[in-house]
């Protein structure tokens, strides 16, 4: 009961819109955007692969050393909305932490938004994935939306959250 009280007060909601070519994460409460590439460059040292850059930074890294440094889109694949599990939890991380700042207190609501491969609609493999990245990225509660871009209203409004989202 305090929990679900302090969530309304204390609210954090991460609206991420993707696609193969670009993600942007928007802090609702804070009206603040983060757009980019889906990019992560991993670097192996020894038996350990280290994430050198996110975004657009993955391919200045890659031209530094690309024979140590691999560009990876997590978010590129012909038929489904994620390709590596690993690799979209690493990007998505990195790029909520920038957008973010700092660790957030209470447990983000997050979005996802699909932009492509949508043509059959969210197949059940595809929805328990972007709901085990959101927990993965923290998320108290995650969404899946397809369709229109949703206003801030509607993405501060939690009922309809529910009311819309993709229930199978």
């Amino acid at each position: 009961m305090i929990t679900q009280i302090l969530s309304k007060i204390f609210r954090n909601t991460i609206y991420i819109k993707f696609s193969s070519e670009q993600i942007q994460l928007q802090y609702v409460e804070k009206q603040e955007v983060l757009k980019d590439e889906p990019l992560i460059a991993i670097k192996k040292k020894g038996s350990k692969n280290i994430v050198v850059a996110v975004g657009k930074a993955s391919k200045r890294e890659h031209s530094k050393d690309p024979a140590n440094v691999e560009i990876h889109n997590a978010f590129k694949h012909p038929r489904t909305f994620v390709s590596n599990f690993e690799i979209a939890e690493a990007t998505l991380r990195y790029f909520v932490y920038k957008l973010v700042k700092r660790k957030m207190f209470i447990t983000p609501l997050v979005i996802f938004h699909p932009t492509e491969n949508i043509e059959g609609g969210v197949t059940q493999i595809e929805r328990r994935g972007l709901i085990e990245l959101g927990a993965s990225i923290g998320a108290r509660k995650t969404y899946i939306w397809t369709g229109r871009t949703l206003t801030d209203k509607e993405l501060l409004d939690e009922d309809y959250l529910k009311q819309a989202e993709i229930n199978y």
